[in-house]
């Protein structure tokens, strides 16, 4: 009886070890889309849009890209990247940082700001928020599970 109990955690073990390999190395395409939209567009700001799935089995990275912008010109943010090949617990996530300032003695002007993350034309994830403060942090993310 142990040895067949033995035996059945060996084969489960073995059949989740292969299963786990195929969740890695699983990948498809997909178009993806960043928005960032304001009620203002001449505000001080950092945007950084990112895809990343860490590394693989072999310690390389699958994919990882960035696109980091620093303005008071880039409202409204677009970024796309057409036909990507995503994996299996892929992450996609957009960053958005006010960095403006009222002058001096005045109150700041709120505004909002809309992040929105695509995957093949279909929101995927959408934040929108006052920003009442300078230095406040908006963030919107998704993550890709194929199983």
């Amino acid at each position: 009886m142990k040895k067949l109990f033995y035996l059945t955690l060996i084969s489960i073990g073995m059949f989740s070890c292969d299963s786990d390999n195929e969740i890695d190395t699983y990948n498809e395409f997909a178009d993806i889309k960043f928005t960032v939209t304001s009620t203002e567009i001449d505000r001080q700001s950092e945007i950084e849009s990112m895809i990343s799935n860490g590394t693989d089995d072999t310690g390389s990275t699958n994919l990882h890209i960035v696109d980091e912008s620093y303005s008071n010109e880039h409202l409204p943010y677009t970024q796309e990247y057409i036909h990507q090949t995503v994996f299996h617990a892929t992450i996609l996530s957009l960053y958005f940082k006010d960095n403006s300032g009222a002058p001096i003695g005045q109150p700041f002007e709120p505004y909002t700001v809309t992040l929105n993350i695509y995957v093949d034309s279909n929101v995927v994830a959408e934040e929108e928020i006052i920003i009442t403060d300078s230095g406040q942090v908006v963030n919107a993310g998704y993550d890709f599970s194929f199983f």
